[in-house]
């Protein structure tokens, strides 16, 4: 059996003093997994989940006093979800479909959950491995791999319109696209890191005109997770499947490229599937 479970890193800076919150958030059979969560503009956190018992999306949102819980969608659904809030405050979630082999986009109109498929013409079985990340100007960047074609691929909404599905990264022979993670620089324009069969860990970006990819180590990288300081600086965790360590990569712009460091976070036993990283300030 899983459950769902929240834990919040408290701070009393003055006191130099830290202490961890940790609360059950749904308890109802085997639920809580490919979550992701995310803190609006009060510090509430929005938290998207897998119900393994029934095959479905939820959401969790604290209201300040209780965790408000709604099943968002139905019917083999929900795996690889993450969630981002757009400027208005209300959550968005994108995940896989499982029984149609695509992917959708949930969103909170204020009153109810809306869902849609992302459509993309070229592929019959696409959306694993989703990440998404909304832009100042509220367009609306996800990251996913295409398993029918190997590849790393991107789609934007502008308004009520997905207005282009972009090729990231071809693949000519092995999967190119697999645990893809986004995020958007202070530029408005989008990174994302992937793992690469032959390259290991990689990362994308968009350079105003057109997609760029680079090698940021030939580390067999697995689980990214990709973010950017207010400096623009990019910051990338990841599991080592070989030395089973979690990682973390540091990119800082150099001209037309970007230049990177690594080094290995933890090493103690067998750790850093699922990882997740953040910043606060410029240190993440």
């Amino acid at each position: 059996m899983r459950w769902l479970v929240f834990m919040l890193l408290s701070a009393n800076l003055w006191g130099a003093k830290y202490w961890w919150k940790i609360e059950v958030v749904d308890s109802f059979g085997n639920r809580g997994q490919y979550t992701s969560a995310i803190l609006d503009d009060s510090g509430r956190p929005w938290i998207s989940y897998y119900d393994a018992n029934n095959g479905w999306l939820m959401c969790a949102h604290w209201t300040g006093t209780l965790w408000d819980i709604d099943t968002v969608d139905i019917g083999d659904v929900g795996k690889y979800s993450n969630i981002a809030l757009d400027k208005s405050g209300h959550p968005h979630i994108v995940y896989f479909d499982e029984r149609n082999s695509r992917l959708k986009h949930a969103w909170w109109t204020g009153a109810i959950w809306d869902t849609e498929t992302v459509k993309d013409p070229n592929s019959g079985d696409y959306g694993y491995w989703c990440d998404i990340a909304i832009d100042s100007l509220n367009r609306i960047w996800v990251s996913y791999y295409d398993a029918d074609n190997k590849r790393l691929m991107c789609a934007c909404k502008v308004g009520s319109v997905w207005d282009t599905i972009y090729i990231v990264a071809e693949a000519f022979g092995p999967a190119v696209g697999e645990y893809s993670s986004i995020c958007i620089d202070t530029s408005n324009n989008p990174h994302i890191s992937y793992h690469h069969a032959v390259n290991g860990l990689s990362h994308a970006w968009w350079d105003g005109s057109k997609w760029q990819a680079q090698q940021v180590s030939p580390v067999n990288a697995y689980y990214t997770s990709i973010t950017v300081s207010e400096y623009d600086t990019l910051y990338i965790s990841y599991y080592n499947p070989a030395s089973q360590d979690l990682g973390c990569a540091k990119g800082y712009d150099s001209s037309s490229s970007w230049g990177w460091t690594t080094q290995v976070v933890d090493t103690q036993g067998k750790v850093g599937k699922w990882t997740s990283v953040d910043v606060y300030g410029n240190s993440p």
